[in-house]
Order: structure tokens, then sequence, then C-alpha cells
């Protein structure tokens, strides 16, 4: 079972959810898939160090009109004036000392400014445990895919058709022996994604209405967000035989929805052999001595996710992709323009989706008590250390 994480520069959906994705995936799956600006992230550390002076300014540029500056159009400007007259001296044989000068305070000016980038931007994916990630790639659990998506205005538009060709050959892989499943979060399957009119196509021959994405709640398991990478691996080995059997009735079902594409025995197979073998897995969850030292430790309350399982239609993948602008319109567009030419991909599409919610734990009117008497006793002296 592999999973695919796939998300763009472009997207709404914030870099913590993305995170929480991956954590959630490298627990449940046997591999993971980090495709795009997932991928762009956990190799960033590596990856920095070896940028250009051209690539230092267009991820400059990136990040300046992903903020809100007030002077960031100012900024863009200067920075693509920059750039042009970087290419105007390359093309001269001899450099006037003026535009030398200038060009040498520049470079070192944009060259700080990178830096400065650069340790914020490593000081948050510290907070969030993505550097950490980086070593799922030694333990041949974790692999990059279409790693073009983060850059700049000018080669997004030309790499469209090429990120257009990875991201099918992602989403619907030529091997039907390889089982990979895409991965989102519970926006995917809010109904809102399709007119009415969509969601009456989608009726079953039973039937049945789809109304949508048909998913089945699997198991959920409980606060994992504060792990570290180590913390990580240690549960991902504790329960690697538990989810043995998940994992391989995972496998035969992706396959066997590439062999069938008839969506009722699609998901008829689903709740026949996958969903009814979740049981075992959430009560080694449930009993897990690390998971309930978590949400033991934490103060108020912890945060669960779940994982379901399901069918959604092609349309809801691409409706959501739009909305949260994990794909730009013209990288889209190119992807359903061969797709409609080629006519032999399928309407629907094997998904996990992952939802979260805050869990109140049962000592919560305890815990309220004790902070309130920390906050507000007045008798309790403070200690302090004199240094000389």
């Amino acid at each position: 079972m592999k999973a695919i994480i796939f998300d763009s520069d472009t997207s709404k959906l914030q870099l913590s959810r993305e995170i929480e994705l991956l954590k959630v995936c490298y627990l449940i799956a046997d591999s993971l898939c980090a495709a795009g600006q997932p991928a762009a992230n956990i190799s960033f550390q590596k990856s920095y160090k070896k940028y250009s002076l051209n690539k230092k300014l267009q991820y400059i540029l990136l990040q300046v009109a992903s903020q809100d500056y007030p002077e960031k159009d100012e900024y863009i400007a200067q920075v693509n004036e920059f750039i042009i007259l970087s290419k105007k001296v390359q093309n001269l044989k001899r450099i006037p000392p003026q535009t030398f000068v200038i060009i040498k305070r520049s470079t070192a000016l944009y060259t700080n400014w990178f830096d400065s980038m650069v340790l914020e931007i490593l000081e948050q994916q510290q907070k969030l445990g993505i550097v950490d990630m980086y070593s799922w790639v030694d333990d041949k659990v974790l692999e990059f895919a279409v790693l073009g998506l983060s850059a700049c205005e000018e080669r997004r538009k030309r790499d469209a058709e090429i990120n257009g060709k990875e991201l099918l050959e992602l989403l619907f892989p030529k091997d039907s022996n390889e089982s990979s499943i895409l991965v989102f979060p519970a926006d995917l399957f809010q109904n809102h994604y399709l007119t009415e009119e969509e969601k009456a196509d989608l009726v079953e021959k039973d039937g049945v209405p789809l109304k949508g994405v048909n998913i089945y709640d699997c198991f959920t398991i409980p606060n994992i967000k504060s792990l570290t990478s180590l913390e990580l691996k240690a549960l991902r080995g504790q329960l690697s035989e538990n989810l043995k059997e998940f994992r391989e009735k995972v496998d035969k079902w992706l396959v066997y929805c590439k062999e069938n594409d008839e969506i009722n025995i699609q998901v008829a197979e689903l709740k026949k052999e996958v969903i009814s073998c979740t049981l075992t897995v959430q009560e080694a969850l449930t009993h897990n001595e690390m998971l309930n030292g978590v949400a033991y430790n934490a103060k108020v309350n912890v945060r669960d996710f779940t994982v379901y399982l399901g069918i959604a239609p092609v349309t809801s993948i691409w409706k959501y992709y739009q909305e949260f602008k994990v794909l730009d319109d013209e990288t889209l567009d190119i992807i359903k323009e061969t797709i409609a030419s080629i006519g032999s991909y399928p309407e629907f599409l094997p998904v996990v989706c992952i939802s979260s919610c805050y869990r109140n734990l049962d000592r919560m009117e305890e815990l309220v008590d004790v902070l309130k008497a920390e906050q507000l006793d007045m008798t309790r002296t403070k200690k302090w250390i004199s240094v000389d």
C-alpha cells in the first residue's frame, strides 16, 4: 500500500495539515510518495545549499508573492529588474565599473535576504517535524515525485505540460499491480464540490445515490501530532504487525478496482474485505501504550485523526484541486484535455481521507482547576537562581 500525498505551492491547504497527512500515512501505509510541495518542503534542507543565484532570486520572488508585505509589489519589481540586469550583463564582454559595483552589492543583498528566509523556514520546519522526515527516505519508506511544481511563474507555465503528464502517471499508474492510493484531507468528501446535476449522474445501478465521495470509517488514531520522528518510527514498528492484514487487503482491493471498474462491485469489495478487518486495528491503537501516554501527558485535550477509505469521482478530485488551488488552471486544463483525448481513464478513484478533531479528556475539569490554582494562588513563591 503506497499512499500518495500531493499538493502544490499555490494550495490553500496549510503546511501543518500536510505534515499531519504525512505522519498519519507514515503509520498506516507500507510506503509514501510525497509529490509537489510536500516533497519540496521535506527535501528543502538538503537542496537549498545547491541553489544558484538565479534560483535564490526565484525563491525570493515566490516567498514575497505568497506573503502580505506592504511593499510586496515594489520588492517584486526590484528583484525582477535585477534579474533582467544580470542577464544583460552576462552577454557583455566588458562590464562597466559602475554596473559591476551594482551587481556585486545587489548579489550580496539578495543572498543575505535568501539566507534569512532559509533560517526562518528551517526553524518553522523544525517545529513541525519536517526536517527529520528526510530520514524516512533512507528507511525506504518515502519517495518524491513531481518536484517541478514548486517553481516561479515563468517556469510553471513552461513546465505545465510536463507536470500534467507526471501527475497523470501518478494518479493513474500504468502498472496494474502497483497499489497506490491518493490521500486527501476531509475537505474532499464535502458534497459542495458537485452541483445537483453532477450528483444526479452519480447514481448506482441499484438506485442508491452516491452523492459525491463514498467513504467508510476505518479507525481513529489518537494524537500523534507531537511525536518526534524517532517516536513515530518506534510507533510504526509497534503497529506493523497489527496493520499487516489491513495493508495487504487494501493492496488487493486497489488491484481489484483496476480490474473491475463497476463502482457497485468496488464498494461491495471494500466493505467485505477491508472494512471488516479494521476493528482489530482500532483495538491495537486504543491499547497502544505510547499513544495512551501522549493522551495522559496532554494538559487539556488531544487531537484525534480518523482514517476513511472509499471511492471518489474524478470530477470531485478536479473540483477539490481547483477550489483549493492545488493545481493552477493551465496544468488542470492540460490534464483534462489529455484524459478527454485518450478516454481510457476511470471515472472513480480509490482514496484515503483523513479528518482531525480535538477530543476533550475525561480529566479536563480537574486539569482546568489545577491551571487556575497555579495562576491565581498568590501564596505560591517563585524560586530564583542568582547568577554572579
